[in-house]
């Protein structure tokens, strides 16, 4: 609809008719979060906000007021043009209750004087009011009355425009078919092209509404042909707009771009500036989808002045908000949190809960991509919790919400949350006809199942996605379906299938332009190669990467390319090299662990990266560097732990607290992870990056410890001198893939790695599988007694020879003499203390036996036995059958109890 502007005597007339703005925005945000954001009327300060007017306001107010005086002495057309002034100034200003008082006051006057057309724009610009508060009821009886006034009239002119915003009411309240309705018969009514254009571009608006995008295209491109030859700017910028929204809807954000583009230029041209300011952040959230970060800060910094010109807090706000969105996107990540944090403050002074929900979404994802998963973690939560309790909410960006809130449980080992998530979001998107998104969504539950190793139900959905993505010609799209294909195939070890779908995600993101996907399918393909052998092609493609993953700031993508190059370098013989690249994604992994917080996730967090270490591991032992081995060692081992410890110490919380997970009603224990394969999640990012249903009335927690403190891991010279200072040899194991480490520390302090026992890590953990079933599983038959006990000797003095006989000549031969173990990864459920010798002896008739998780755990043991508040004698405390609400579901054990008071008999109790 066009804005029908009527110059009558002694008023200047602005915003009387036409809601093409409103309503276009409200249709298409539906449909595409590419549409521009609803725009505000042209207003100086939202609607509610209470603070007072700056000095030009409050001399406009004293003018305005005064003419009202002396208009009331005089004739009444100068007392309906001053109230209907006046209205139209607490209009621009937010007062929308003050200005609905002074246009029905005028209009009362203008009933009187019997003026048709000056009776006519009042009630027209009272149902603008009304529209821009949603109050379509009542603004469709304005509009009504206005068409009486406007057929009195016998003004076709007037009849059609009053007709093109009768159906907007139509239009917002969901009524498509009497929206069309009455736009054909505004359409076919009038003569005049800026009028059928308008009737145009809100029927391009309908076909919008109902998904058919190539109608809404055509209906656009006939709107500015329409215009073209006249003197209406402002219209032919309108339809312009409308048909880069049906651009942006189909996906074709290179036309959408150019379309927005020269909307911009007519709304200039023609003084339009905020409608050129909105056009401009619709340009620039579409470069944002479509990677070019740097080309979007430029026109949204353009829509900032214009809107901070304006005093427009709320486009003001959207353009912050996508701003700090692009600096993210460029690494630029405390430049992005405080455009966020920012754009939250005016949000919330503004009560523009749907900004403050914005805002926190994003600056999750600021946090995200910066690789601070549970910050990111804790403003999606917010930004959930803030958009579930928003009437009326945009379907679409609760479920990116939803979708970001599952990347962020996947990120940290919570899979049943991810999985949770990111069907809710799928099914938010396919509610509203988003089958891209849907196609992406299913893709991510499949990436899911294959994190967990459950390879039927990733190939089931992975299916279903492709189905869905293949109505779409998304490159997008097709870049994460090939990758996620190409992940699956390596873990199948089908090198070649792998390198062939890797290569053609590469493809369809360079197409895309999706640097993210790029950049993980070369690693992709770096792997493969190295998989396949071929390390120097490896190399080239971690190289190729390592450029994308750096300009973009991804910290997943750079952990991936530090150890590819590490482990392709190894062999190529290149170890010093290779040293300085494990050591990177050593470093990223310390700081990674810096941002979490909780016990799972840290421990989940090391468990992931585990392969950096234990590379440099083998790589220090092939060069001699025991002392550098064993320093690494403990860095990779028992730091959730140790993190725990040092806490108590500093006596912070480590209490277990509840991580509140919407929408199941089970209590579950944390999820144990298996190896993540896919490198990264797949979803596509919003048109923003990468944004109401009511969630089920239920929860699911989570259980975690608190564990604030990220304690530094011990130094090789501290960890001589806690154990000197323990007064005990220490044997610390190391678990690598062919091959098993052991170094032995004395008291003294002396250091020794004894060669390495050349065993795979599967035929190693099989040989401790097979050995704690012989001691946990009873013999079926008496008969069978005999033999169980003798393959139970036989594995014991197995392991016996595999975990002591190495380093027995270094060990001391005394009884009482105490040698501590520290296990590494499936040597935990080794039972050391009844490891058999060749002649037949338990190893614990030969030492006495102790063990630790890692050695620098003695650190925070040691500290908290010197506290001055311990009891001088030793004590027990023990638990036995306890019950709490986060354990309640899981029943009684009575013979626990039992079991815990003949413990603390032996302490005198």
């Amino acid at each position: 609809m066009k804005e029908l502007t009527i110059q009558l005597p002694g008023r200047t007339i602005v915003n009387v008719a036409v809601l093409l703005a409103l309503l276009a925005a409200v249709i298409t945000s539906s449909l595409s979060a590419s549409a521009a954001p609803s725009p505000a009327p042209t207003i100086t300060k939202i609607p509610g906000q209470q603070d007072g007017l700056n000095n030009k306001q409050q001399e406009r107010l004293s003018q305005l007021e005064t003419a009202l005086q002396k208009a009331r002495r005089g004739k009444g057309e100068a007392e309906a043009d001053a109230l209907y002034q006046l209205g139209q100034f607490h209009y621009s200003i937010g007062e929308m209750s003050k200005a609905e008082g002074y246009f029905r006051q005028s209009m009362t006057v203008e009933d009187k004087l019997h003026r048709q057309e000056q009776s006519l724009q009042v009630r027209i610009a009272l149902a603008h009011l009304m529209m821009a508060q949603k109050r379509t009821e009542d603004a469709l009886v304005l509009y009504k009355d206005a068409l009486a006034v406007a057929s009195r009239n016998k003004n076709t002119e007037q009849i059609a425009s009053v007709l093109d915003n009768m159906a907007s009411c139509f239009l917002l309240s969901g009524d498509l078919d009497q929206a069309e309705k009455l736009l054909v018969e505004s359409l076919e009514s009038s003569s005049s092209p800026t009028v059928k254009a308008s009737a145009l571009i809100n029927l391009a608006a309908v076909a919008a509404a109902r998904r058919n995008n190539q109608l809404a295209l055509e209906r656009s491109q006939k709107a500015i042909e329409l215009s073209s030859g006249s003197e209406e700017l402002r219209t032919i910028g309108l339809a312009y707009r409308q048909k880069g929204r049906a651009y942006a809807n189909i996906g074709d954000y290179e036309n959408a771009i150019g379309a927005y583009r020269q909307a911009a230029k007519n709304f200039e041209e023609d003084v339009e500036t905020l409608l050129q300011a909105q056009v401009l952040l619709s340009i620039g959230q579409l470069q944002l989808a479509s990677r070019q970060a740097q080309e979007a800060k430029v026109e949204l910094k353009k829509a900032i002045e214009i809107a901070r010109g304006e005093n427009d807090w709320h486009l003001l706000i959207e353009c912050m908000i996508a701003l700090g969105a692009a600096e993210a996107d460029t690494a630029n990540f405390d430049a992005a949190r405080n455009l966020h944090a920012e754009a939250s403050k005016m949000a919330q002074s503004n009560n523009n809960k749907r900004c403050q929900y914005l805002a926190a979404s994003e600056e999750g994802f600021d946090y995200l991509l910066e690789g601070k998963v549970e910050k990111a973690l804790d403003r999606f939560l917010e930004a959930n919790s803030l958009i579930s309790n928003v009437n009326n909410s945009n379907v679409k960006e609760h479920a990116e919400i939803l979708r970001d809130l599952g990347l962020c449980y996947r990120s940290l080992g919570q899979m049943e949350a991810a999985t949770k998530y990111y069907l809710e979001s799928a099914a938010l998107f396919e509610s509203v006809g988003d089958i891209e998104n849907q196609a992406l969504l299913t893709n991510s539950v499949a990436v899911v199942y294959l994190d967990m190793g459950k390879r039927s139900d990733f190939e089931r959905e992975f299916d279903l996605a492709r189905s869905l993505a293949a109505q779409s010609k998304n490159r997008g799209v097709i870049a994460c379906l090939a990758f996620n294909r190409a992940q699956f195939d390596f873990m199948e070890k089908k090198f070649d299938a792998a390198l062939q779908s890797y290569t053609e995600a590469v493809e369809a993101a360079r197409a895309a332009k999706d640097t993210k996907t790029e950049c993980m399918s070369l690693n992709g393909l770096g792997f493969t190669c190295l998989a396949m052998k071929n390390a120097r092609q490896a190399e080239r493609y971690f190289s190729e990467a390592a450029k994308l993953a750096d300009a973009q700031g991804l910290f997943e993508a750079r952990w991936d390319v530090a150890l590819g190059l590490g482990k392709t370098l190894r062999a190529l013989g290149q170890n010093e090299q290779a040293e300085v690249q494990l050591k990177k994604a050593v470093s990223l992994v310390e700081k990674e662990r810096t941002f979490l917080s909780r016990d799972t996730f840290k421990t989940f967090s090391l468990d992931l990266r585990q392969e950096c270490f234990l590379e440099l591991i083998d790589l220090y032992a092939s060069m001699s560097k025991a002392d550098l081995a064993l320093e690494l060692a403990e860095k990779g081992r028992a730091r959730a732990f140790l993190d725990l410890l040092a806490g108590r110490v500093n006596r912070s919380s480590a209490d277990t607290v509840a991580v509140v997970i919407e929408g199941s009603d089970e209590k579950k224990s944390p999820i144990s992870s298996s190896a993540l394969v896919a490198m990264t999640d797949n979803t596509q990012d919003s048109v923003v990056r990468g944004v109401k249903i009511v969630p089920r009335a239920s929860t699911l927690v989570e259980s975690s410890a608190y564990s604030p403190v990220n304690a530094a891991p011990p130094s090789l010279a501290e960890i001589v001198e806690l154990v000197k200072h323990h007064n005990s040899h220490v044997v610390e194991y190391c678990m690598l893939k062919d091959k098993l480490l052991i170094w032995v520390i004395s008291p003294t302090g002396e250091i020794n790695l004894a060669p390495p026992v050349v065993i795979s890590s599967l035929e190693l953990k099989k040989k401790i599988r097979d050995t704690h079933n012989s001691i946990a599983q009873a013999a079926k038959l008496p008969k069978d007694l005999a033999d169980q006990d003798k393959t139970r000797e036989i594995l014991l003095k197995d392991l016996y020879s595999i975990l002591i006989q190495p380093v027995q000549s270094i060990l001391p031969e005394s009884p009482d003499s105490v040698v501590t173990f520290v296990p590494h990864g499936a040597l935990f459920s080794v039972p050391f203390a009844a490891l058999m010798s060749s002649k037949g002896k338990y190893l614990i008739e030969e030492r006495t036996v102790s063990y630790l998780p890692a050695i620098g755990v003695l650190r925070a043991t040691e500290k908290i036995a010197s506290e001055s508040d311990r009891p001088t004698e030793n004590t027990l405390l023990a638990f036995g059958n306890p019950i709490t609400k986060v354990i309640a579901f899981l029943g009684t054990l009575p013979f626990a109890e039992k079991e815990v008071k003949k413990v603390a008999a032996l302490f005198g109790e």
